[in-house]
């Protein structure tokens, strides 16, 4: 993955989305990005998302 693709994943991930909405919104496979989480190169956010952090990044 490139800087840019595992900045945008982790911008995602802290607006807290999980592992199948980023994959699915990046065009990624879920094990890819399981493989940056476990290898330090991502963090997922363990926050549940609020109805408005989903409706202000267009899930809501």
């Amino acid at each position: 993955m490139t800087p840019e693709v595992l900045r945008e994943a982790q911008e995602l991930f802290n607006s807290g989305l999980g592992k199948a909405e980023v994959a699915k919104r990046m065009e990624l496979k879920p094990d890819t990005l399981l493989k940056a989480i476990q290898s330090g190169r991502l963090t997922e956010s363990k926050k549940k998302q609020t109805r408005s952090a989903q409706k202000a990044i267009g899930a809501g």
